[in-house]
């Protein structure tokens, strides 16, 4: 659901599309275009990517918009290969071509949020959710940093307003059922655990965060099997459990 490439794909019929061909000819550029929007998703080679995306650019033979496009396949690209400046260069480019594409907006706050920028982050998840208000991605991942910060009133509406349009989606139950258990509802936070569940029965920590909500409303008995199940399916949940045990259990200074 949060993959850098899945909002740039929605936007693919601007560009003039074939199969993605791995090693293209250099005079292709319709190949190459392809090539630099389409590659990571199909497990191109990060280096390919680049020099797709950079001779596509060079061509100049396609309208600003779709170059806006081919920037941003390089800047994901720059971005994963850890070539940072590089990536928020491309990304200013790619806005600065094509302002109203939310998609643009979207990456760079993904981007943003991986460099701690959580600030920056929520501007740009503000400015694609502007030009596109259903865009999932973008309310999951301000609802979640919202969420972080103790904004819960903010993160609450995202969630929902997500779920409306997504209601399958299981990851979305999931956190807003931790956002009820945050605030202290916990027959909500259950309701939400409960669906993300049934959504997707191997879903570690939707019954972590069951558990929990069942502690909370006095089932001890269910919030112990639920925690056994979750590490079950995520043993690397067992150092979460115990830092949770450890801190209920620690007595205050006196």
């Amino acid at each position: 659901m949060n993959t850098l490439t899945l909002w740039l794909t929605a936007f693919l019929p601007l560009m003039t599309m074939q199969a993605v061909a791995a090693n293209p000819e250099p005079g292709d550029v319709a190949a190459l275009a392809t090539l630099c929007t389409e590659g990571a998703r199909t497990g191109a080679a990060p280096g390919k990517i680049e020099a797709a995306c950079t001779s596509a650019i060079d061509a100049k033979v396609y309208q600003p918009g779709q170059v806006a496009l081919l920037y941003l396949g390089r800047a994901n690209v720059y971005d994963f290969m850890g070539e940072q400046p590089k990536a928020l260069a491309d990304y200013n480019k790619a806005i600065e071509l094509a302002p109203n594409l939310a998609a643009i907006y979207y990456n760079r706050g993904v981007y943003f949020a991986v460099q701690n920028n959580f600030d920056a982050a929520v501007k740009d998840y503000d400015a694609a959710l502007r030009i596109d208000p259903n865009l999932i991605p973008a309310l999951y991942n301000r609802a979640r940093i919202n969420g972080a910060r103790g904004n819960f009133a903010d993160a609450l509406i995202d969630y929902s307003r997500a779920i409306e349009h997504q209601p399958g989606e299981p990851l979305l139950r999931m956190e807003r059922g931790l956002l009820y258990v945050r605030q202290g509802d916990f027959q909500r936070a259950l309701q939400d655990e409960d669906e993300a569940i049934r959504l997707a029965p191997k879903l570690a920590k939707a019954h972590l965060y069951r558990g929990i909500a069942l502690g909370k409303l006095g089932n001890s008995d269910a919030m112990v099997e639920e925690t056994k199940i979750a590490i079950g399916l995520d043993p690397s949940l067992a150092k979460q459990v115990k830092v949770n045990q450890d801190n209920r259990s620690a007595k205050p200074p006196p």
